[in-house]
């Protein structure tokens, strides 16, 4: 069984950048948000949230991280439209927490985490 999960959050959003930054800017803005979210580089206190922040950043970066695979991530985008990703989650994992859930939680912690502080 397969269900569908929608976010708003776009790779871009999460290393806060326009759509049409360059290659120069979306390195410079991994870097920046890399060493302010590196667990290492953070307070005790801090980690598990500087530990699911960096580990969005990454995974956005890696999305868009070349010419190509910007171009496919923006087609995907637009295939969708109004820059909404939609994702085929399927119901249940081979592990106890189903895939479902796991993709249902990440999604929530990326919208409450980098929503917020996203800049226009």
């Amino acid at each position: 069984m397969l269900k569908e999960s929608q976010t708003t959050v776009t790779a871009y959003d999460v290393l806060g950048v326009p759509y049409d930054a360059n290659q120069k800017d979306i390195h410079a803005a991994l870097r920046r948000l890399a060493l302010a979210w590196h667990p290492d580089r953070v307070p005790n206190w801090r980690r598990g949230e500087a530990t699911l922040r960096f580990q969005a950043v990454m995974d956005a970066y890696a999305k868009i991280r070349t010419p190509e695979m910007r171009a496919s991530y923006n087609e995907t985008l637009k295939a969708v439209g109004n820059r909404t990703v939609k994702r085929k989650i399927a119901a249940a994992g081979n592990d106890n927490i189903s895939l479902g859930f796991k993709a249902r939680a990440w999604f929530k912690a990326l919208e409450t985490v980098f929503w917020p502080v996203r800049k226009n």
